[in-house]
């Protein structure tokens, strides 16, 4: 028997993806690429809390009056029940970030990158509808009103340099179209920013870079690099729709963190506050991948993620306290090493080479 609420919330879910469709395919009309993104979202947000109320009992923390928000959403989707996969995750975390601009400032984007957030968005959706509840989402949305492109991109590069193309005229020498190009590079910024696990949105100061950046003719590739590790997959899997679009992660041009006194090319982001990026303690960690806090202490030696700032980091607060911290980076790489390892055998070499307890 299925939850009531859970049931009430996946029949939300499933109107709002039909409104954000509906947006998507009109041929004009007020606000569409806003609408289109915020139901969308709003669709998979629902969505994923209906998921997770039907496989835990809740949506709210002890004593909260309000559901989980869509951060947490993720967390527990994709570290807790592993209904979410870890490319997944970086979609919806731009498709939320882009909800934000679309919802509280301005965000613009050029009719082929606006087509891979959508229906990238509605292959997710279709998957978790069926990995989750074993149902289609093609008995609720006929085949023929699925987002439709007269042009859908070949490729996510190909996509991304229309964009660039459209931002360098906006800001080419005498033009005063600042507002305009700030608001097309906010869903790169966005999706460059999930891409590292950062879910705050890009400054002003970022948006300026990046402008410079694209002004002085630099490659986007090298502006956003971590956006130059995606690409898009046609397969629909288990979303079982006939058009389906996934972001996922190749190999991708060899990239470093950009750290906030560097001067480096990679120029749209800067670490501001350590917190933001190494955020986790061990304890986190350990709850995210399901193991006890020795394990997997036992499992970041063994993976060596501690000589990896990309994992781990020793926060200086002033004085001799030092904090350690985790990236969610180190979550994922944990969660990959899982299914290969030998988890008791990691334990026992754990054990053999430290007599006494460690801080984590």
């Amino acid at each position: 028997m299925r939850k009531r609420e859970a049931v009430l919330l996946q029949d939300a879910a499933l109107d709002s993806i039909i409104l954000a469709v509906d947006h998507f395919n009109r041929a004009v009309g007020p606000s569409r690429l806003e609408a289109s993104i915020i139901f969308a979202q709003r669709a998979l947000e629902l969505l994923l809390k209906s998921a997770i109320y039907e496989q835990t009992g809740k949506i709210r923390e002890k004593g909260e009056d309000y559901t989980y928000g869509f951060k947490k959403c993720l967390n527990v989707a994709t570290d807790q029940l592993g209904i979410l996969s870890l490319e997944e995750r970086i979609s919806l975390q731009a498709l939320e970030a882009d909800r934000d601009a679309a919802t509280h400032h301005l965000i613009e984007s050029d009719e082929p990158l606006l087509y891979i957030k959508v229906q990238s968005a509605v292959t997710i959706f279709g998957a978790l509808l069926h990995r989750v509840f074993d149902e289609q989402l093609t008995d609720y949305l006929p085949m023929r009103a699925l987002p439709v492109s007269a042009e859908p991109p070949s490729s996510l590069a190909e996509a991304l340099d229309a964009e660039i193309v459209a931002v360098r005229a906006l800001v080419a020498p005498k033009k005063r179209q600042g507002v305009q190009a700030r608001a097309r590079l906010r869903p790169l910024l966005n999706l460059e920013a999930a891409v590292w696990g950062r879910a705050e949105r890009p400054t002003e100061k970022e948006l300026d870079r990046a402008m410079a950046a694209l002004r002085e003719g630099r490659d986007w590739r090298v502006v956003f690099p971590g956006v130059a590790t995606l690409e898009l997959e046609s397969d629909p899997g288990d979303s079982h729709i006939p058009v389906a679009i996934r972001l996922t992660r190749s190999e991708g041009p060899p990239v470093h963190r950009v750290q906030g006194g560097d001067d480096a090319e990679a120029l749209a982001f800067r670490e501001v506050n350590p917190f933001d990026r190494w955020s986790l303690r061990l304890s986190d960690v350990a709850q995210r991948v399901g193991l006890s806090r020795p394990r997997t202490l036992a499992l970041v030696e063994h993976l060596g993620l501690k000589d990896d700032e990309e994992f781990y980091k020793e926060i200086a607060l002033g004085g001799d306290q030092i904090i350690p911290r985790y990236s969610q980076r180190a979550v994922e790489r944990i969660g990959e090493a899982l299914g290969v390892v030998d988890m008791d055998e990691v334990w026992r070499n754990y054990q053999q080479g430290h007599r006494y307890g460690q801080r984590g």
